[in-house]
């Protein structure tokens, strides 16, 4: 009886499992397009001890570097309107004398296109992305003299607001 018992303990183990490997779903609707953005680490080309984060795009599983091999970057948010695909975040442009010798600025990507929202000497972060009909909009901070200051920006003209860092935006009309 024992044994009967087992082998039957073993073939519905086995029917179970087959169900559930044929019933895979991944969750993805065959007909969309996913669109995932986020960053590569590679060494940096200056300074062999640092990883450099690389602004890179995945569009159905292709990757696509949106900084070259040495600029450092960093993708936020992703927003897709149409056929353009927007992304917001932060590049470091240069050498300067504030935030460790960075300058690191907020942008955006318009189709791989950069756009700077802040040409100032301080630190700048683009957090996130939205896009209603022609009017582009970010949010994010900058950090003046170690004070980050919450701030939108609607078509690259930026707005103050009253708290320390913007980190999501929406638009509703």
């Amino acid at each position: 009886m024992q044994n009967l018992y087992k082998s039957s303990l073993k073939a519905l183990f086995l029917v179970t499992l087959f169900i559930l490997i044929s019933c895979k779903n991944d969750g993805v609707d065959k007909n969309s397009t996913i669109h995932v953005t986020g960053s590569i680490y590679k060494p940096y080309i200056y300074d062999r001890f640092v990883q450099a984060p690389l602004l890179t795009t995945w569009v159905n599983g292709k990757v696509n570097t949106l900084s070259g091999d040495t600029t450092l970057s960093v993708a936020n948010s992703i927003y897709v309107s149409g056929n353009d695909v927007y992304i917001a975040g932060t590049e470091t442009t240069g050498l300067a004398n504030i935030n460790n010798g960075y300058i690191r600025a907020a942008k955006y990507w318009k189709n791989g296109t950069a756009i700077n929202l802040d040409g100032s000497p301080y630190y700048s972060e683009a957090k996130s992305i939205y896009v209603s009909g022609n009017d582009v909009y970010v949010a994010g901070y900058k950090d003046i003299e170690n004070a980050p200051n919450g701030i939108y920006w609607k078509n690259g003209v930026e707005v103050a607001l009253p708290f320390y860092n913007a980190t999501s935006i929406f638009v509703t009309k």
